[in-house]
C-alpha cells in the first residue's frame, strides 16, 4: 500500500513537470524549491489541488519553482528525494533506446562505406 506522503510526492513530481524535468529540489522552513528544465512544464491548477499544497510561485530571480507545503514540508522533501531516487534507478535500469539508435546507426554507416 502506498503511503499518503508518498502519493503526495509523486503528485507533486507529476505536476512540475515529472522527474525528467527536475534538475534538482531543496526546501526551506515552508516550501519545496524546484529548479526545473522546463518550467512551462509545470500544470499549475493540478498542482495547488494536491491535497497538503498550500501554493505555488515562481521566483525567476531564483531561477525556482516554489511548492508552498507549510510546517511539515521536511517530510514531504524526504519523500519527494525517495520518489525522484526511485524514479532514476527505474531509468538507469531501462536500456538506454539511443544506445540501440547509436548502434543501428553505425551498423548502417559502415554498411553504406563498404558501397
Amino acid at each position: 500500500m502506498v503511503s499518503l506522503e508518498r502519493k503526495q510526492a509523486e503528485q507533486i513530481i507529476q505536476a512540475v513537470g515529472g522527474a525528467t524535468n527536475i534538475e534538482r529540489v531543496i526546501h526551506c522552513v515552508t516550501r519545496l524549491r524546484f529548479y526545473l528544465v522546463d518550467p512551462s512544464k509545470v500544470d499549475s491548477p493540478r498542482l495547488v489541488a494536491i491535497d497538503g499544497v498550500a501554493g505555488e510561485a515562481f521566483n525567476a530571480l531564483l531561477g525556482q519553482y516554489q511548492v508552498v507545503i507549510g510546517p511539515g514540508v521536511h517530510e514531504v522533501y524526504e519523500m519527494v528525494e525517495n520518489v525522484l531516487q526511485d524514479a532514476t534507478r527505474e531509468l538507469d535500469a531501462q536500456p538506454s533506446a539511443s544506445g540501440v539508435w547509436q548502434r543501428v546507426k553505425q551498423w548502417v554507416d559502415g554498411i553504406k562505406k563498404d558501397y
